[in-house]
């Protein structure tokens, strides 16, 4: 159920933010990345963690530090250590 109000809400922030860059969207995707995660939907996961990173340039911690465990998780170390130094 979750999923699907933070599909909504990306959709709103969308459809009133032309150029797609409101940290709070970034924060959205991110949130939703980890509810993927909890559920072991680890592509899912991905596709929005990559999203929430790409809008706020690798600038949030709690994005940065999602996306390291979610590597763990699948084994890729090396992808984990691009995105601790």
């Amino acid at each position: 159920m979750a999923i699907k109000y933070y599909k909504k809400a990306i959709n709103i922030e969308l459809e009133y933010d032309e150029f797609d860059t409101s940290p709070s969207l970034a924060m959205t995707y991110s949130v939703l990345g980890e509810i993927y995660f909890e559920k072991d939907d680890l592509t899912n996961t991905l596709i929005n963690l990559n999203k929430a990173s790409e809008i706020g340039n690798n600038s949030t911690l709690f994005t940065l530090s999602n996306l390291i465990k979610v590597y763990i998780k699948k084994e890729h170390y090396t992808s984990a250590l691009i995105y601790i130094h």
